[in-house]
């Protein structure tokens, strides 16, 4: 596998002074409630898709927030 090398300075700054990790979770949970509302019965596939996406970002934003707690 090749590592890839990216610039997270923007993110950082985004994370430390913009939408710290905790409220970034907050959001990602009012974002799925409100794409459960949206659901198409013959658009299951990408509510799945997009229900993926949302727990993947909160996973790793939890871990981020608990960094900060811990910090």
């Amino acid at each position: 596998m090749k590592d890839k090398k990216y610039d997270f300075t923007s993110f950082n700054y985004f994370l430390n002074n913009i939408a710290f990790p905790n409220e970034v979770c907050d959001n990602l949970i009012d974002l799925a409630f409100s794409h459960t509302d949206a659901l198409d019965d013959s658009r299951t596939e990408e509510f799945k898709d997009g229900m993926n996406t949302i727990k993947m970002l909160y996973g790793e934003f939890k871990k981020l927030a608990a960094q900060q707690e811990s910090a």
